[in-house]
């Protein structure tokens, strides 16, 4: 069965003093980049908190990454959508629970790009 969720997750970013998306709008492709870069990062082994060190830092908040599942394989599905300033993307995951248990899931991620960024779980 699938279930819906979102991802919570925020990115210290600054200002665009040129003429690039300002607070209330989301630059889609820069948020796509980033679902990818945190689904890969979680896919290759890594830990939020690596994410947290980068620069710009990424705080993510993925219960199931944090209570230790491991993402085997994802897949954006089209039509990710504006919804105010974020780009509400879905995503098919394969996850193994650290129980092992593999299970697929149907997640909603929605992520904004401008200040301050967030990748939020509802």
């Amino acid at each position: 069965m699938a279930t819906s969720l979102c991802v919570s997750l925020a990115v210290a970013a600054g200002c665009d003093a040129g003429g690039g998306p300002g607070r209330g709008s989301v630059d889609p492709e820069a948020a796509k980049r980033l679902l990818v870069e945190v689904l890969d990062a979680w896919k290759a082994g890594g830990k939020p908190e690596d994410l947290a060190r980068k620069s710009p830092p990424v705080t993510v908040g993925e219960e199931e990454w944090q209570a230790g599942s491991q993402l085997v394989s994802y897949e954006l599905a089209p039509g990710e959508r504006a919804v105010g300033s974020a780009l509400s993307c879905v995503v098919e995951l394969s996850v193994k629970g650290k129980d092992g248990k593999a299970a697929r899931r149907r997640v909603s991620y929605d992520v904004t790009t401008a200040p301050p960024s967030v990748f939020r779980r509802d």
